[in-house]
């Protein structure tokens, strides 16, 4: 309890034990500890509401694989488009030299521009080979390659038709009768990817097609 003292010319006063100071003091530090437990609570709990900024980190997050996505899509198109390229100039070969009657090498000159042309913007005269065989079947003896062109001149070698004076190696299925002509064209590519080896390696593109001579049998170039 408390004791109350009187001093001269002094009213009373109260007087607190220690005890009671010590516990009213600390009740003072809890509530202040409370407080400021809450007001970091509150920041804490305002920064991690905080979106400002948020849009740019997770662009940066998925950035790296949007790039390889778009870069990727380009490269397929470009790789698909290749090979509709290539068989496009098989086929445009093919027909051009089946619509004369008689063919000449100047002919063949302009077949292999207009093939190159049709294979654009893939370069052909650099990473490209046209190959023209004439085969004509004689009885008893098979479908043999009576003459053969390519352009350049030495990519007839690489030729899957076979050699000039060989027995023609034609595509499955495909029969031809006695005396019979036809013209087949091939077409190879060597595509190179723009990224080198990190999504597509090279490779080689085929393509064959295979037309019957519109006119007169076309068994020999003229000059």
């Amino acid at each position: 309890m408390t004791k109350q003292i009187a001093e001269p010319g002094c009213p009373l006063q109260t007087s607190v034990p220690h005890t009671q100071r010590s516990r009213q003091g600390r009740i003072k530090s809890a509530v202040a500890w409370a407080h400021k437990a809450a007001n970091n609570t509150g920041r804490t709990w305002r920064f991690w509401r905080h979106r400002d900024g948020n849009i740019a980190i997770e662009f940066a997050f998925i950035a790296p694989f949007l790039v390889l996505l778009l870069y990727g899509s380009f490269e397929v198109g470009r790789l698909v488009l290749a090979q509709i390229k290539n068989t496009r100039v098989a086929a445009t070969v093919a027909d051009l030299v089946t619509r004369t009657n008689g063919v000449t090498e100047a002919d063949l000159d302009d077949i292999f521009t207009s093939g190159r042309s049709v294979g654009s913007p893939f370069d052909y005269t650099q990473n490209g080979r046209i190959i023209i065989s004439s085969i004509i079947a004689q009885p008893g003896d098979g479908p043999r390659v009576v003459w053969q062109r390519a352009f350049p001149a030495g990519a007839a070698g690489e030729s899957r038709v076979g050699a000039v004076g060989t027995i023609a190696n034609l595509s499955n299925g495909f029969v031809m009768n006695d005396f019979e002509n036809v013209i087949v064209a091939e077409a190879v590519f060597d595509y190179l990817p723009f990224s080198g080896d990190f999504i597509l390696e090279e490779q080689e593109m085929y393509a064959q097609a295979t037309n019957r001579p519109r006119g007169a049998t076309l068994d020999q170039v003229l000059p």
